[in-house]
């Protein structure tokens, strides 16, 4: 009896030492949501006595704009590389994609006022330019 006894004393702290009783209350490893990071304290503004410089008026920026694009394309035009292409093309991407962002806007504002729309008061379609 006393042996018994001492095997499941034994068999019991074994058991409380290995890894899987360890972690009891922890839930399975695989479900376990990782800590998420800590994410760094923000610095402190520290405010200087000089103003700060005047954001560019939106014809600013396109004039900007328009000159660099000139400048890539001249570059381009009379050093013909491959990088220089590239920045042209980037620029070309850039252009596109802008255009297709005011198309949309364009099309968005026109459902939230459909009588800005030339269609609207000049219809095109056979039946409606009858009714007109």
């Amino acid at each position: 009896m006393r042996r018994t006894q001492l095997l499941w004393g034994v068999s019991c702290m074994m058991l409380a030492m290995s890894p899987c009783y360890a972690s009891r209350g922890t839930g399975w490893r695989w479900y376990d949501d990782p800590t998420p990071p800590l994410k760094p304290k923000q610095p402190d503004i520290v405010r200087t006595t000089s103003q700060a410089p005047q954001p560019l008026s939106p014809q600013q920026q396109l004039k900007a704009i328009q000159e660099h694009y000139k400048d890539a394309r001249a570059e381009a035009v009379m050093h013909p590389t491959v990088k220089n292409a590239m920045i042209v093309m980037r620029w070309h991407q850039y252009f596109l994609k802008m255009s297709d962002e005011f198309g949309v806007a364009f099309k968005k504002a026109l459902l939230v006022d459909p009588t800005l729309s030339y269609r609207a008061t000049y219809p095109l379609e056979s039946v409606a330019r009858q009714a007109y």
